[in-house]
């Protein structure tokens, strides 16, 4: 895993900012057929004692190896799509992307470049912000995070949005 103040550092770097999130990050990874029998559960279900043995086809999230597996999946993505490779590499603390660029029209670029590797691998990355309104309205209304809503701050103020909960 990146370091975060690492991200944080690097997220500071120019004057234009954005921030996504990997959706359903465990899901997104596949188990191997042939890997399947070391995530197993073991059920009872029901009174009578029936064990049912559940073989599960995606990471659980609390699993010890889970977040390794999700980490590693999404390094091999940049790996095998060079393009954007440095963003999924060094921007993300788990499954939070931050992200600055020197203009409006790379980071445009840059959203879009990353989305369209990611969709290729069924990884959807959503929760768009930026501290330009022009980045912000390229992305699709569903893509964009939720605005913080009832915040008290001087008109020439941008509103605070969260950031790894900060």
């Amino acid at each position: 895993m990146n370091s975060l103040v690492g991200v944080f550092c690097r997220f500071r770097k120019e004057i234009i900012a954005f921030t996504c999130d990997i959706e359903k990050m465990f899901f997104q990874f596949r188990v191997q057929e042939e890997d399947r029998d070391f995530l197993r559960i073991l059920w009872i279900e029901d009174l009578s004692g029936n064990v049912v043995d559940y073989r599960m086809k995606v990471y659980l999230f609390g699993s010890v190896s889970s977040l390794a597996c999700a980490i590693s999946g999404v390094r091999q993505l940049a790996y095998d799509n060079f393009q954007a490779a440095f963003f999924i590499q060094e921007g993300f603390y788990f499954d939070d992307g931050l992200k600055n660029v020197k203009t409006v029209r790379e980071a445009i670029h840059l959203i879009k470049e990353t989305q369209t590797i990611c969709v290729k691998e069924n990884i959807y990355l959503p929760k768009f912000l930026s501290n330009k309104q022009e980045v912000v309205d390229s992305s699709s209304l569903t893509d964009r995070a939720p605005k913080l809503e009832n915040l008290h701050l001087p008109e020439e103020r941008t509103p605070l949005e969260r950031v790894l909960g900060i």
